[in-house]
């Protein structure tokens, strides 16, 4: 047997898989839900079903492939050997992330010259078995003849699914960025073509960096973006700065304002503004319905819809619609590029391994002199829980926090697929290192929160019982917006908050 022991170049060099850019705009947006159906799972020993053992895909050397080829050597794409184990059977490995504790659970592969039949498809190297597969969460496909006959975009696809711990599989340790193997588990599913066909296969609907500039470039003026900074594989990182006081979004560059260093002040003693909210999303690569909430998010608050138009009067906005871009052009599903989880690195960020984080913090130690922070959120995706749900903070030391419930009870009412019973909130030095703590505490923030989206299943609404589509995750989104005006604009007295709070002293 073949064994792949070093990643291939373009796996960690963001530039070489942008040279083959992935958009799906224009054909995402016809994604029919399907339902859900229950199965039970049973163990396999992939050595004892294997008819043969043909290496037909290998991500650092060229083969010649007789019938279906395999590639994954595109943005966002994900795909470690293949081996042709039976007939139009196929075992497939994910490439692992660049971490020292072994971390895999995203794929996005092309399969072209997939001739009529059913497949068998084995797709070994998971590194949890969190998951909803056992309630029919499908993976997601996309088929070039079905888009340019019926104009079908990605959709939930398989049949016969099962999901097990792999014994037998090949595990990390043959990664030399790798060393610590650990227990990996196989999905495996069925599916037919009726003709021949080329296929793209991923764990769940793709959002490329790509599409994001798309989408940013397609935004009519004044909302117009700037760049925050260059990541750590030389990716530009684009941020969107609505100021209320100018009714237009800014260049960060021109925020000169020289941070008030002086121990002695109080509430009244610098320029007070309208008060910011700050939201982000993609810190970790293979959530890719992170971006979609994003991008209906954005929608909405750069509308014409009334309730949009009163927030951008009242609130400035701070968007970062991809924090951790490396990780998602290169396919990982969790790490940065350095392998560090950007989730975690919030407290205090290296300027070199983490210059997003570093970058953003700097840019609201200015912002926050006359901005105060009322509201932070960032968009997740959850592997093993259903529908959309927040994590909150929970610290009576912070001005009004004591309404920090109201926000997802407002959620529940706006959005269908939102549970509030679901929506809990942590102690003040919980997860000290995630975005959403850390910031509360620097800037002391009342409304923080997490807002997770099921990689697949609903339990409530009137969908309830399928699995999620692109534009539900967008629905999301737009009903943050719409929430925010009813906690901030409705609800609450902010003018209160922006005469009390005083802004930190920056290191």
């Amino acid at each position: 047997m073949s064994i792949l022991r070093h990643l291939p170049s373009f796996h960690v060099r963001p530039s070489v898989r942008l040279e083959k850019p992935i958009i799906t705009t224009n054909k995402i947006f016809n994604s029919p839900s399907a339902p859900l159906n229950k199965y039970r799972f049973h163990p396999v020993s992939l050595r004892l079903i294997r008819s043969t053992h043909e290496l037909v895909y290998d991500p650092v050397t060229s083969l010649r492939s007789h019938g279906p080829c395999f590639s994954a050597d595109f943005e966002s794409g994900n795909l470690g050997q293949v081996f042709k184990i039976g007939p139009r059977t196929y075992e497939i490995h994910l490439l692992p992330d660049p971490t020292r504790q072994y971390s895999a659970l995203w794929y996005f592969f092309k399969v072209t010259n997939l001739t009529p039949g059913e497949y068998i498809f084995h797709i070994v190297g998971f590194f949890r078995d969190e998951h909803q597969h056992d309630i029919g969460v499908l993976p997601t496909a996309y088929s070039e003849n079905q888009a340019a006959r019926n104009g079908l975009g990605w959709f939930r696809i398989g049949q016969k699914l099962n999901f097990w711990r792999a014994k037998n599989s090949p595990t990390n340790s043959n990664f030399s960025m790798n060393s610590n193997s650990g227990t990996e588990f196989a999905l495996s599913f069925h599916f037919s073509v009726e003709e021949t066909d080329t296929m793209y296969f991923s764990y769940l609907y793709p959002y490329t960096y790509s599409e994001m500039m798309f989408h940013l470039n397609r935004l009519r003026r004044p909302f117009n973006y700037s760049i925050l900074c260059s990541s750590s594989g030389g990716v530009d990182v684009p941020v969107l700065l609505w100021d209320a006081e100018v009714q237009r979004c800014v260049n960060i560059n021109a925020c000169t304002i020289k941070p008030v260093r002086t121990a002695m002040r109080s509430s009244s003693n610098y320029i007070k503004k309208k008060p910011l909210i700050i939201i982000a999303s993609r810190l970790h690569p293979g959530e890719s319905n992170s971006s979609f909430a994003m991008e209906g998010f954005m929608n909405r608050l750069f509308s014409h819809h009334s309730e949009s138009v009163r927030l951008r009067k009242h609130f400035s906005f701070l968007l970062l619609p991809m924090v951790n871009p490396d990780g998602v052009i290169c396919g990982y599903y969790r790490p940065t590029i350095h392998g560090d989880d950007a989730n975690r690195v919030w407290k205090k960020p290296d300027k070199i391994l983490h210059p997003i984080a570093y970058s953003f913090i700097k840019l609201l130690d200015i912002l926050t002199q006359t901005k105060p922070p009322i509201f932070i959120l960032d968009f997740h995706g959850h592997t093993a829980q259903c529908n959309a749900f927040t994590y909150g903070v929970d610290n009576p030391h912070v001005f009004m926090n004591n309404s920090q419930k109201l926000f997802p009870k407002i959620m529940s009412e706006l959005c269908p697929i939102f549970d509030e019973p679901a929506s809990i909130s942590f102690k003040p030095n919980d997860f000290p290192t995630t975005m959403r703590v850390a910031l509360h505490h620097r800037y002391k923030i009342p409304f923080a929160y997490t807002l997770e989206m099921s990689f697949g299943a609903l339990s409530i609404g009137p969908d309830k019982n399928t699995q999620i589509t692109p534009s539900q995750y967008r629905q999301v989104g737009q009903a943050v917006s719409d929430s925010l005006a009813v906690l901030l604009l409705d609800s609450l007295p902010t003018q209160s908050f922006v005469k009390n709070y005083i802004p930190i002293i920056p290191d």
